[in-house]
């Protein structure tokens, strides 16, 4: 029985016509962009290349935050750029 299935919108270079890939090589030689839906027990978890019910901006705030007091918990002192 199938679990998740994703669908991928792939440029040319990435997926040339007329190759044949396997699952292994297309997880490999792709990238999360190139994933245009994805279905996890019959819900849908991404459509058009956007994720469904994640607030990406909390998560990129909570991650930033995260980074921050492991750094600063390691008394790293980070380059400024």
């Amino acid at each position: 029985m199938v679990k998740w299935l994703g669908l991928t919108r792939a440029p040319p270079m990435a997926a040339p016509p007329g190759r044949s890939f396997g699952g292994g090589a297309v997880v490999s030689s792709m990238s999360p962009g190139n994933v245009d839906t994805v279905l996890i027990g019959g819900q849908i978890k991404k459509r058009n290349g956007q994720l469904v019910g994640v607030d990406v901006d909390k998560v990129s705030k909570l991650v930033q935050e995260s980074r921050d007091r492991t750094v600063a918990a390691a008394k790293y002192e980070r380059v400024k750029l």
